[in-house]
């Protein structure tokens, strides 16, 4: 019966460890969570709303049900959207179309990023300023498909391409897209009459570049055979290097290629290997230049000679002091190396 009553005492007392431990764990969760509302209250006073929103995002990681993060985290959202929209509108009175057009760009994507999105007079501003960037963005798009730069046009128009953030926007998005488009094919048709075979490197430009449009060009000949009849598929070196280190031969015909390689006579569909021709040598010279260097310096080494005769003392100097009991002769002797 001890027995048993024993391993009732012993479930009883793990039993009761355990029930300790989990409010001890609770216990430290809900100092922790504490600990980082406060934290976050404190950056939203000091209005830091971006540190603010990732403190409340860490709360809502530990308990997605906790209201009071939910709150903190949509209002600390919506006023770094606000200020932020506040600094696009700065820059863009200030005449700084792009800054502002690029700020713009990065709240836009913040808000996809955390999937949220502003609401009452902070909606309204972004809509306003967003209706403006794209303004900017058309034009600066527009400006440079009159002169012809199609392919900057088209490169800046895809970095601004989250601006055009509502259904309406990205049908305009689309269709500007559109217009560089037919203005490429414009292009691509007035190359036809310069690709032959005497320009070949014209004709591989061209076309790369209608390709990249969508557009088929047919130059009537192969560009590859055509620019490699002229080029070279690498080198083919030849001459002495007798005294050379065979080491130092491989690496520098393996720099020799690598910087070939990098100029406008390589293909790799040339016709034959470019004929170098090296002539090199390798010495070295050794001279040992003896260096004299002469220190001087002069030492004064005191002593007082113990003996009841004074004695002479070759290139010594004396100095007399006295006092109450007597006088005393110190010599100072010079040595000079």
């Amino acid at each position: 019966m001890r027995h048993i009553d024993g391993v009732m005492a012993t479930d009883q007392y793990c039993s009761r460890i355990a029930q300790t431990s989990l409010l001890g764990c609770l216990c430290f969760l809900i100092l922790a969570c504490n600990s980082l509302h406060k934290n976050a209250e404190i950056l939203m006073q000091g209005e830091d709303y971006g540190e603010a929103a990732k403190v409340y995002s860490q709360i809502l990681h530990q308990d997605p049900n906790d209201a009071k993060a939910i709150v903190g985290l949509k209002k600390a959202r919506t006023n770094w959207i606000d200020r932020k929209l506040i600094d696009v509108r700065m820059l863009r009175l200030s005449e700084q179309a792009g800054p502002a057009a690029e700020l713009l760009k990065q709240i836009i994507e913040r808000e996809r990023e955390w999937q949220f999105y502003p609401e009452g007079a902070v909606q309204y501003t972004q809509e306003e300023e967003t209706q403006l960037a794209v303004r900017f963005v058309i034009a600066q798009v527009e400006a440079w498909r009159t002169k012809g730069y199609l392919l900057q046009a088209r490169a800046f128009l895809h970095i601004y391409h989250p601006v055009f953030s509502t259904p309406v926007l990205v049908k305009r998005y689309e269709a500007i897209g559109g217009q560089l488009a037919a203005s490429a094919r414009e292009q691509c048709q007035g190359f036809k009459q310069d690709l032959v075979p005497s320009q070949p490197y014209f004709a591989t430009f061209a076309k790369r570049y209608c390709d990249s449009w969508g557009v088929s060009v047919d130059p009537g000949f192969d560009i590859a055979k055509v620019r490699g009849a002229v080029l070279f598929n690498g080198i083919q070196i030849s001459g002495t290097a007798e005294t050379i280190p065979k080491a130092l031969q491989t690496r520098g015909q393996q720099r020799l290629l690598s910087a070939f390689q990098r100029t406008a006579w390589y293909d790799s569909e040339g016709a034959a290997p470019l004929a170098v021709q090296v002539n090199a040598a390798f010495a070295s010279d050794h001279t040992k230049t003896i260096e004299h260097t002469v220190h001087s310096y002069t030492v004064q080494v005191p002593y007082t000679v113990m003996i009841p005769q004074m004695r002479t003392i070759p290139h010594t100097t004396y100095t007399k002091s006295c006092n109450a009991y007597g006088c005393i002769t110190t010599p100072l002797t010079t040595y000079t190396y």
